[in-house]
């Protein structure tokens, strides 16, 4: 299967980009934006200046006002158009300035963040395919509470290049849960989909705690 070929490759682009995340966030404009081959390191959903990141998941230390900096709206670019997907921009209010501290905090943001979704568009972009909603065979789809199993594989494929997505996140107790992600990330939400639309490559088996 083409997966576990793709797949040590993707794992060798992950373990540069750990590396070389700090180095990399240093050359992102004032909008978060990389730009050339950079661009691969960035997420392909998000600016490096996330807002989701910024305001929610950031540790307290390094957060900074995103709204009085930033507005965040929804668009695309002439390759992402292609791949039928859309992102997040962190477009510069008028006037914005940053003071040293919120440009060390906002420096720390963008490496933390870079390093939560490392290496997404190598993995989007290199590694990720093309896949139709309609095209999908869905196996399993169980959802149940925060509970959350299904599986399922491109029909229209053979077994030795087809895409396929298994998720699986399962609560072990009121803290802990296994959260499974193989595959590709592909949609099964809307099976009568004839719109071509790309999906990352995944590889995450973890403890995930909520």
């Amino acid at each position: 299967m083409i997966y576990f070929l793709l797949l040590p490759l993707n794992l060798v682009v992950m373990l540069l980009c750990y590396i070389t995340n700090p180095i990399v966030c240093l050359f992102a404009d004032e909008e978060g934006e990389l730009h050339g081959i950079l661009k691969y390191w960035q997420t392909w959903d998000d600016s490096c200046d996330s807002m989701f990141f910024v305001k929610e998941r950031a540790p307290k230390y390094i957060k900074y006002d995103y709204d009085s900096k930033y507005i965040q709206v929804i668009g695309t670019d002439s390759e992402l158009s292609k791949t039928g997907n859309s992102r997040c921009y962190s477009k510069l209010k008028d006037g914005a300035t940053f003071t040293f501290k919120e440009k060390v905090q906002r420096y720390l943001c963008r490496v933390l963040w870079l390093t939560r979704n490392n290496a997404y568009g190598f993995s989007f972009y290199m590694f990720g395919v093309n896949v139709k909603g309609c095209d999908l065979e869905i196996k399993k789809n169980i959802r149940e509470g925060d509970n959350e199993y299904r599986f399922a594989y491109d029909k229209t494929k053979s077994i030795f290049a087809r895409p396929w997505v298994l998720y699986y996140n399962w609560k072990i107790n009121d803290k802990f849960y296994w959260n499974i992600f193989l595959g590709w990330k592909i949609s099964t939400s809307n099976p009568t989909d004839t719109s071509l639309k790309k999906a990352m490559i995944a590889n995450r088996i973890s403890i995930r705690i909520y």
